[in-house]
């Protein structure tokens, strides 16, 4: 077995982990919560799933636009994207409903009920947008770049099927059969999922992906003998992080995207509260990462996808978890000073 079965396997693992560990923690009730306002749900699935797919084609549409301009050669200096990077970057974009939202809404003390309604219905749409979405992306990819991978819908669509709504239904039928079995089962997938994700992680710093880039400054750094070496090693580390920091703002429009679909939300359901606004926001500016990775792993057979999508992943990660922190801190603020300025009974 060569490190790339080892992937194969250590990305279904983290994915069906994931799935069951969502599903554990959604009611049938969670479920049909979104349903109730119809509009709103289409809003959010929309711009989830169709709207924030197309900004990631036009980006990775615009240097090939710009070919025999100027603005092409600082375009894909921000931004240099091989054929294989740009299916990676468009995979993560379509795939929403992370399990993550609920968690994030849960740190910054918003409304999980939205959150787990949201990740569900998410991913369910994913399963079925993401086959339609790569007949849309494919004419703008290089075939022969992929090394003959292969990203038909309905074989796409079936390994969504059986690594996404498979598992996420089995969860959810026994968190309503077999709830109290339910409730210690969940933190063991959950740490199953984090276990996979940092096992990923390691095995493709290891081979030639995105993430090995990551022990390039270091490596440069302890090999230093003068000034020169120095300057040279510091542009070398600004000129390999200006890509990353372009994608912390591709993150942070997401979070912006997000917060604006819940005004809408909050706006058509006039709850008045910041929890809608917030709640959309992490959710569509966290991307469901195991839908992509699965589908990596199981069609495109490239380790630079995968740990493209791992390396954007967690950039974002990073991004929606400051803002988080924000938000739980303005919560508690906010509670301190309704304390403070309460009366006091007499």
């Amino acid at each position: 077995m060569n490190i790339l079965d080892v992937i194969s396997f250590v990305v279904k693992l983290f994915c069906v982990s994931t799935m069951l560990a969502m599903g554990l923690s959604v009611s049938i009730d969670d479920m049909l919560k979104p349903f109730r306002n119809k509009l709103a749900l289409a809003i959010i699935v929309l711009v989830n799933n169709v709207l924030v797919p197309l900004i990631g084609l036009v980006i990775v549409i615009l240097p090939p636009a710009l070919q025999g301009t100027p603005l092409q050669t600082v375009v894909e200096a921000i931004l240099p994207l091989t054929d294989g990077q740009k299916i990676g970057f468009l995979l993560l974009l379509m795939a929403s409903g992370a399990l993550l939202g609920p968690i994030f809404a849960e740190i910054a003390k918003l409304s999980t009920d939205l959150a787990r309604g949201i990740m569900v219905t998410s991913a369910g749409a994913t399963t079925l947008s993401i086959p339609l979405l790569l007949i849309l992306v494919a004419p703008f990819l290089n075939a022969d770049s992929l090394d003959g991978a292969s990203i038909e819908p309905i074989p796409v669509f079936l390994t969504l099927l059986s690594y996404q709504l498979l598992p996420l239904a089995l969860g959810i039928f026994l968190k309503e059969k077999y709830s109290k079995i339910a409730v210690w089962m969940r933190p063991v997938f959950v740490q199953a999922t984090t276990l996979a994700f940092l096992v990923l992680v390691a095995l493709l710093i290891q081979i030639k992906t995105p993430l090995a880039h990551i022990k390039q400054p270091f490596e440069a750094v302890t090999d230093l003998r003068d000034v020169g070496q120095l300057l040279a090693a510091l542009g070398d580390m600004i000129a390999l992080l200006i890509p990353y920091a372009v994608f912390a703002a591709i993150a942070a429009l997401l979070l912006t995207i997000g917060n604006a679909t819940g005004a809408i939300v909050n706006n058509m359901v006039k709850s008045g509260l910041p929890d809608p606004p917030r709640v959309v926001a992490a959710s569509t500016a966290v991307r469901n990462v195991s839908a992509a990775l699965i589908v990596a792993a199981e069609h495109l057979h490239l380790p630079q996808v995968i740990g493209f999508i791992v390396l954007f992943y967690a950039i974002s990660l990073i991004l929606v978890g400051v803002q988080v922190n924000v938000w739980a801190n303005e919560v508690s603020t906010a509670r301190v000073d309704e304390e403070t300025v309460a009366p006091v009974p007499t």
